[in-house]
């Protein structure tokens, strides 16, 4: 029964006492005659429930909390101590003495379930006889050891199959549609009216397995991968090989396609932005060096890589293509220099020829003496620098009313003389001779000079050299180069005279002709020309509009 020393009992006592009756204690005290010493006192027969109960303090608080919903306080909840240990068995009759049959229990008492696996009799007890030694107590498991086995004698049966095609309870055959769904629908639902599939709009047999085979659950086994380490692709550096690829995508050409091009100087295939693609993408020595090693080791080479080694096909592949890029660059480049040099000729011709600016500087010159009169200085001036006619507008009367150069547009306006007004058209040549720079002209056609010779020299070149059958550089390339041989000492010739007639004019207007600048020059006269129209516009329509009053 209870514990001693008043402390509370231990879980199995508190639920033995629960289920007690006159004959439970008869038939307990009858299966404790069958126990033997050695059998752990931590296990008893719940008679009630038909299931073993678990007497271990720890364990057995989880099960009143099961049961009852309360605690029994264990050894660690502050009770007066452990409880006591169950009593000992009766002591063993004498050997070979005849216990006799254990009485059946009282009607309507179901007999005591086995444990699992069965109670084992004793070691050397016979059937019927009296028990003999109690075995050894088992060694305590360590941990991480397997589970003993069952108790009841031959090996443990096999485990079950698993179940084919991932099937069985538990394992759901296909995957699963993770989806939001709606348990309820309203009368407007849309749900109501797609309640039922249309004709046809169902899944047949076939179908239907097909969409479980395609979504089942079953484990996709990895593809088998090869142990051969794959070949590079390339020796170039990555962005060099993605640079490169991406101007041959623009090409649309494959590295043959392109070699026969450039044997034959096709321009059908090949035309000018073509040819600044390949300058662009040219490689160096080293690269190509590298590109010949990967192909001699047998690597599999990239297709810019195999652009590489096609320039090495070609003779002098770089010069080549440069050479071609000048026949496509020299005839709109030779007609825009030409159209330039034509500009700063004629515009230099207009401006010293212009009477009527003449006049109007006339002008300018003795209203400015007139307000430098007694200036030492600055009186008496023969003449002033261009760069002066833009000072005009920044000189303000002493009211701050009119400018000097309003005060000059309504002078020549009273004088009533459309001929002094039309200078600003006869000048218009100059807003576009402002943007033209004869140096640039100079440096242009110094480069273009060498590409001539350039280009000689590859004639020259290939004509020595042994000349492959397909090779058409020569007889594409020379009759080019005797045309533009020619037009570009024509040229030179007429940007000569120019800059002859930029110094001439330098000196007519009393400019340094060593530090003149045209497009400086003639932005002067740009700008002038521009305030001048302006403010006589300006005067016209307020004229206007006080008449209109």
């Amino acid at each position: 029964g209870g514990g001693g020393g008043g402390g509370p009992p231990d879980a199995g006592t508190k639920i033995r006492k629960q289920h007690e009756t006159p004959q439970s204690r008869m038939l307990m005290g009858e299966l404790n005659k069958t126990l033997v010493e050695g059998f752990k006192p931590s296990h008893a027969v719940n008679i009630k429930n038909t299931e073993q109960i678990d007497l271990d303090p720890e364990k057995a608080t989880k099960v009143d909390e099961n049961k009852e919903g309360g605690t029994v306080p264990g050894p660690s909840s502050g009770g007066a101590g452990p409880p006591p240990p169950p009593p000992p068995p009766p002591p063993a009759p004498p050997a070979g003495a005849n216990r006799g049959p254990i009485p059946p229990p009282p009607r309507g008492v179901p007999p005591p379930p086995p444990a699992a696996g069965g109670i084992p009799p004793p070691p050397g007890a016979k059937k019927g006889g009296p028990p003999g030694p109690p075995p050894p107590p088992p060694p305590p498991p360590g941990p991480g050891s397997p589970p003993s086995p069952p108790s009841g004698g031959g090996p443990p049966p096999p485990p079950p199959p698993p179940p084919k095609d991932g099937g069985g309870l538990g394992r759901k055959r296909t995957k699963s549609l993770f989806w939001q769904p709606v348990k309820q629908t309203s009368e407007n639902s849309i749900w109501n009216n797609v309640n039922t599939l249309e004709e046809g709009d169902e899944l047949g047999d076939d179908d239907r397995d097909k969409l479980q085979s395609m979504f089942s659950n079953k484990k996709v086994e990895p593809k088998k991968t090869s142990n051969k380490a794959p070949k590079a692709s390339t020796v170039l550096d990555a962005r060099r090989e993605q640079n490169v690829g991406i101007v041959l995508s623009y090409l649309k050409m494959q590295p043959n396609v392109l070699e026969d091009a450039v044997w034959a100087m096709d321009e059908s295939k090949v035309n000018r932005d073509v040819v600044e693609a390949l300058i662009s993408v040219l490689p160096t020595g080293e690269e190509v060096k590298l590109v010949e090693e990967a192909q001699n080791q047998g690597r599999e080479l990239s297709p810019p890589a195999k652009f590489f080694l096609m320039t090495r096909k070609i003779p002098r592949f770089a010069p080549r293509v440069q050479c071609w890029l000048l026949k496509f660059k020299f005839p709109p480049f030779i007609e825009q220099v030409r159209e330039q040099i034509k500009v700063l000729v004629k515009t230099a011709k207009a401006v010293r020829g212009c009477k009527p600016f003449q006049r109007v500087l006339r002008m300018v010159l003795d209203f400015g003496n007139i307000l430098n009169e007694g200036a030492q200085r600055i009186g008496g001036a023969q003449g002033f620098k261009m760069a002066d006619l833009c000072k005009l507008k920044d000189l303000k009367s002493t009211d701050g009313g009119v400018s000097f150069l309003e005060f000059l547009v309504i002078s020549i306006e009273k004088k009533g003389d459309p001929f002094l007004l039309q200078f600003t058209a006869r000048l218009q040549g100059v807003h576009k001779a402002r943007t033209i720079n004869p140096n640039d002209i100079a440096a242009s056609l110094k480069e273009l000079r060498k590409d001539i010779t350039q280009l000689k020299g590859q004639i020259s070149a290939t004509e020595k050299g042994t000349a492959a059958p397909q090779d058409c550089f020569v007889p594409h390339m020379k009759p080019f180069y005797e045309q533009a041989e020619t037009e570009l000492q024509a040229v030179e010739e007429e940007n000569e005279d120019m800059n002859k007639q930029m110094k001439s004019l330098a000196e007519y207007f009393g400019e340094n002709p060593h530090t003149f600048q045209a497009p400086e020059f003639f932005g002067w006269l740009s700008d002038f020309c521009k305030q001048f129209d302006q403010l006589h516009k300006a005067h016209t329509a307020n004229q206007q509009a006080v008449q209109a009053q």
